[in-house]
């Protein structure tokens, strides 16, 4: 009888460790990078939000957005503001499908996070050589990732 009670103790011990440890891997970590938007998963979408409201009230900020093509190398977009005017730079250098690789800088007074059916976008207006009205989409969550 000693034996079977100590078999059934063992099993619940081991149960609960099992269970402890399904329960710690299945809680979102934390991310040791929160400036690098990488998963574009809703923990990234709501970066996105805190940039654009510390750009709304003035105050700067900066995030790194890397995101792998299909079959190239990776799209990296830097992108930084200081409050008042927005820098996005893309470099396509590491793309070697691109047809240009160069790094492109726009340099914005506006940004807005638009929504579509499928995705949500991050998009700037009010660029340096681009008419007002014109809108730059700098990047796109989209919906079933999130």
């Amino acid at each position: 009888m000693k034996i079977v009670k100590g078999i059934i103790v063992v099993e619940t011990l081991i149960i609960g460790v099992l269970l402890g440890l399904l329960l710690a891997v299945s809680q979102p970590a934390a991310r040791d990078q929160p400036n690098l938007i990488t998963h574009f998963d809703q923990t990234d979408l709501d970066r996105v939000k805190e940039m654009i409201h510390r750009f709304e009230e003035g105050q700067g900020d900066n995030l790194t957005f890397l995101q792998w093509g299909i079959d190239s190398g990776p799209f990296i977009y830097d992108f930084y503001n200081d409050g008042q005017v927005l820098h996005l730079m893309v470099d396509q250098t590491r793309d070697y499908m691109s047809a240009n690789p160069v790094k492109t800088e726009y340099v914005c007074r506006a940004i807005e996070l638009t929504e579509s059916d499928d995705f949500y976008k991050v998009e700037l207006s009010d660029c340096r050589n681009y008419p007002p009205d014109q809108r730059i989409p700098m990047v796109s969550f989209p919906k079933e990732n999130l």
